[in-house]
C-alpha cells in the first residue's frame, strides 16, 4: 500500500512540473516577441523595455526563468506588493487617475447617457 501511495505521489509531482513547464511555454515562449514589449504598452521608450526585461528577468535564459517561476510558486509568492509586481500597478493606477470619478458612457446613438 505505501508503495501504491509512493507511486501516485511521484507520478503527481511528475504531472504538475509536465503541466507548469506547458503553461511557461504556452505563455512566455509562444506568443512571439519580447514578453516585456508587450508589457511596456503601445509606446514604449528602449530604456523601458530594458528596465521591464531586466527586472522581470527576460534577459535570463528560458531555463532560467522557469526556474524562478516554480521557486516563486513553490514559495507562494503570488502576485501584490512584490516589487517586480509594482510596475504593472503603476500602469493601473495612472490610467486611473486619469478619470474625472465619473464615467460617461456614450448611446448607440451618439450623446452622452447622463
Amino acid at each position: 500500500m505505501g508503495a501504491f501511495i509512493l507511486r501516485r505521489l511521484i507520478g503527481m509531482v511528475l504531472v504538475l512540473v509536465a503541466v507548469s513547464f506547458i503553461v511557461f511555454i504556452v505563455f512566455i515562449l509562444v506568443p512571439g516577441g519580447d514578453p516585456a514589449e508587450r508589457m511596456a504598452g503601445k509606446n514604449p521608450t528602449r530604456q523601458n523595455i530594458i528596465n521591464i526585461r531586466k527586472k522581470w528577468g527576460f534577459d535570463k535564459p528560458f531555463y532560467v526563468q522557469y526556474a524562478q517561476m516554480m521557486e516563486k510558486a513553490a514559495n507562494g509568492i503570488l502576485p501584490g506588493r512584490h516589487g517586480e509586481y509594482d510596475v504593472l500597478r503603476s500602469f493601473n493606477s495612472q490610467t486611473k487617475g486619469s478619470s474625472s470619478g465619473r464615467s460617461r458612457r456614450s448611446r448607440p446613438g451618439g450623446g452622452p447617457t447622463a
